[in-house]
């Protein structure tokens, strides 16, 4: 399918650069849907560094009942791509953010976390880990 997207805000009081990314995603899934990875290549238009971002590689998964055990979730995703350095120099970027839930049979109410993993991101230089705990309401 076709993907168009916008990026941009603040982080840890780091101005994110806006970017509108297109291109294409594809689909896989298991036959009951409860096992999903979409793969993504998009042309990113950084507004502040153009064309030194030309593409950027997103990977995003879902999976339910995770380990057969009823109730986990495992979700997440994983995006990569090279951006333009003040200094004329380029770097890569990683960003990912695993999600692991527990829905406690109420089909709305979850306890979990993400754990979000960042290479050269949102001004951060080399690899960071940022866990946090959370509660979400599905509606």
């Amino acid at each position: 399918s076709a993907h168009i997207e916008y990026n941009g805000g603040i982080y840890n009081k780091y101005a994110i650069n806006n970017a509108v990314l297109a291109g294409l995603d594809y689909f896989f899934h298991s036959k009951d849907y409860r096992n999903t990875l979409n793969l993504k290549v998009l042309y990113k238009y950084i507004m502040a560094n153009n064309p030194h971002t030309p593409m950027q590689f997103t990977g995003v998964w879902g999976c339910q009942d995770l380990f057969g055990i009823p109730g986990v979730r495992f979700s997440g995703f994983v995006d990569v791509w090279c951006e333009r350095l003040s200094d004329g120099w380029s770097h890569t970027v990683v960003l990912s953010e695993p999600q692991l839930w527990y829905n406690f049979g109420t089909e709305h109410f979850n306890l979990g976390g993400e754990v979000e993993l960042s290479y050269n991101f949102a001004g951060m230089v080399g690899f960071h880990c940022l866990p946090c705990l959370g509660m979400k309401w599905v509606f």
